[in-house]
């Protein structure tokens, strides 16, 4: 006589070889897996099923998207954002909660803020359940209900991201009808095998609005560490740590006008300008305030002070565009002179445009810009006549 008993023991080893399977998240949670056993003999047959449902096995995500080395930079005072990319691990859907220790700080001082929090996030996976080469549409099993959507996959605009066994798409939509099969089309074409897994991607933001200041005590960080933990078993998790260098820097621009001596305000620094047809002695410089007439010259000077307690900036480049109605001097202009670090920018060629020869339009390589260094670079315009 058949035994359901020695039947479902058999059942028992289909689970635990299940469960092996589901550990590399290749079996999709929710699908439901029918055995049948046939027995035939002369004069008829017997015939017993039983369904295993697959259960979800929680997985630590795969962050593909973090700060390189574990290291980053932020100016001192500024917000860091970094934008994380996770994807789905889990043989189905779950929900993680992402969470931060506490902040460890290096020789800082001010305000550095907590980072801001993040809400959970779902994602959702599946598997493909027959072999496909370069198809957008890929069978896949039925969840357990019949209700638009498998294993959290719907589909429509926009559609979710997803990775494909390696393939990055986007789900276009999906069909979840048990009795004509179920599937799922993705806006580009896929190769998978059975197994393949199916998992969603999602990205969210690192952002700590403050990082503080330099206290003067010397390579001054900034640490923290995120925590990715599925909501269905805490030991599902992943952390990740990252050490941001905090730059200490200034930089400030100053003006002045060289045809008609103009006050301005702010701070202020003193040059001494001098070339053939020029003699501008202990000329004040400004940060703010300064006036022109057209055909007047004003000079300017960009000043990049790192303290001695900073930290180095290395491959450092300096961008400006001038403004219409303005007409960048050549530095061999007699009626501006040379001064402070003018020869570094020295002229790219003559050109019409008013920024066509003008070095900084385009960016200019500073290289390596040590701790307790000030680096200045100046340059005159004329005010359109």
């Amino acid at each position: 006589m058949f035994s359901h008993k020695k039947f479902l023991a058999l059942a028992a080893l289909l689970v635990a070889g299940l469960a092996s399977q589901s550990a590399m998240a290749t079996t999709p949670a929710n699908a439901t897996l029918t055995n049948t056993a046939t027995l035939t003999y002369d004069g008829g047959s017997v015939a017993d099923s039983v369904s295993v449902t697959v259960e979800l096995l929680p997985a630590a995500v795969s962050i593909t998207d973090e700060p390189a080395g574990g290291t980053d930079s932020a100016t001192e005072n500024s917000t860091y954002t970094y934008t994380y990319e996770i994807v789905a691990q889990a043989n189905g859907e779950d929900t993680y909660a992402i969470t931060f220790d506490a902040l460890v700080l290096n020789n800082l001082t001010g305000n550095s803020a907590a980072p801001n929090p993040v809400s959970n996030i779902t994602l959702s996976a599946t598997a493909a359940d027959t072999a496909a080469t370069s198809q957008t549409t890929i069978s896949v099993p039925c969840d357990d209900s019949q209700d638009s959507d498998i294993n959290g996959f719907v589909g429509g605009a926009p559609g979710e991201d997803v990775d494909v066994g390696g393939t990055i798409t986007t789900v276009s939509s999906v069909d979840d009808n048990p009795t004509g099969g179920c599937s799922m089309t993705f806006a580009d074409p896929v190769t998978v095998s059975v197994g393949t897994l199916i998992a969603e991607i999602a990205t969210f933001d690192v952002t700590i609005n403050d990082v503080g200041e330099d206290d003067g005590g010397g390579s001054p960080t900034l640490t923290y560490t995120v925590n990715i933990t599925s909501t269905t078993d805490g030991a599902a998790t992943v952390a990740d740590t990252v050490v941001i260098s905090i730059i200490a820097v200034t930089f400030t621009k100053f003006s002045a006008n060289l045809t008609d001596a103009v006050t301005g305000g702010g701070s202020t620094e003193t040059y001494d300008i001098d070339g053939a047809g020029s003699d501008f002695s202990s000329t004040t410089f400004y940060e703010n305030g300064v006036s022109g007439q057209p055909g007047d010259i004003i000079a300017h000077v960009i000043v990049i002070t790192i303290p001695a307690s900073g930290t180095a900036l290395t491959n450092a480049s300096i961008t400006d565009v001038l403004p219409e109605f303005v007409t960048y001097q050549d530095v061999a202009n007699d009626s501006v002179g040379t001064f402070v670090d003018q020869s570094v920018i020295s002229d790219a060629g003559a050109g019409g445009d008013r920024n066509a020869n003008f070095p900084l339009t385009a960016g200019h390589s500073l290289g390596t810009l040590n701790a307790n260094t000030t680096t200045r670079v100046g340059y005159s315009v004329q005010i359109d006549p």
